[in-house]
């Protein structure tokens, strides 16, 4: 299968013009009919391709701001998790959990003198 970009539809509708204006240069088995039908499927799919972008653009879009506000509460629940169990205890657990989030982040502290 060839290459196929935005740019090479003028070529192809331009070779199309072409051939319909000058049947007689084309071999018998070449169809002028099977290229619109290709033609016209591939405009079609075109129309419907880049409305799907769009629309997976949006999507990305929402589920980046949703991850985000999503992080931002999970950021905020843990202090009151630290908070409760310096206080009451009994969520040791759950905050060594949550505290496997920031470990990563943290950069080795060097070994001191």
């Amino acid at each position: 299968m060839v290459h196929y970009s935005d740019k090479d539809l003028g070529f192809i509708l331009d070779a199309l013009s072409i051939a319909e204006q000058h049947p007689e240069i084309l071999t018998p088995s070449f169809t002028i009919d099977e290229m619109r039908r290709d033609v016209d499927a591939l405009q079609k799919l075109d129309v419907i391709i880049h409305a799907m972008t769009r629309l997976l653009g949006k999507c990305e879009d929402s589920h980046f701001a949703a991850a985000s506000e999503s992080q931002d509460h999970g950021h905020s629940i843990y202090p009151f998790v630290k908070i409760h169990n310096n206080l009451t205890g009994g969520l040791e657990d759950a905050l060594a959990e949550l505290a496997k989030h920031f470990s990563h982040s943290k950069p080795a502290k060097p070994p001191s003198p």
